[in-house]
């Protein structure tokens, strides 16, 4: 008989870290989709 696990234990550092590593991950695909998309120059007074 086989057994799944149903949850892990991890200790909050470790998923913290975790979790930092992910959104940098989610953050670097965004750069990188925008990468070649042209620059629009903006008056900050205009906002």
């Amino acid at each position: 008989m086989t057994t799944t696990p149903v949850f892990y234990a991890v200790p909050a550092q470790a998923y913290e870290l975790l979790l930092d590593r992910l959104e940098d991950m989610e953050l670097a695909a965004i750069v990188k989709e925008r990468a070649n998309q042209p620059e629009i120059e903006v008056d900050i007074n205009d906002l």
